[in-house]
């Protein structure tokens, strides 16, 4: 089973500064066109370098839909046995379909 989070908990979260790391694995182009506070390290790049993952915090991935981050949240439970990574349900879409 692949951990998720909905936009709405997301959201709280971020509005109470809750220490976590939130990863866009969207490409470049895709992140400068609109982001959420977040870093931006493409899926490529994330599976080549997964040091680049925090382990003393929960690791929230999005994509555009939710579909990228759910196969990034598999691979790296399954590659890497890190149970901390989080989807973001719908990703940058949903989100922003909140407001």
């Amino acid at each position: 089973m692949i951990a998720s989070i909905l936009p709405l908990e997301l959201q709280q979260r971020l509005e109470a500064q809750e220490p976590i790391q939130l990863i866009d694995i969207r490409e470049n182009y895709e992140f400068e066109e609109g982001h959420l506070p977040a870093e931006n390290i493409p899926m490529d790049e994330l599976v080549a370098n997964p040091n680049l993952i925090r382990r003393d915090v929960p690791v929230i991935v999005y994509c555009k839909t939710g579909k990228r981050g759910a196969a990034m949240v598999y691979m790296f439970k399954k590659m890497h046995s890190l149970d901390h990574i989080i989807n973001l349900e719908g990703g940058y879409e949903a989100y922003t379909s909140l407001n």
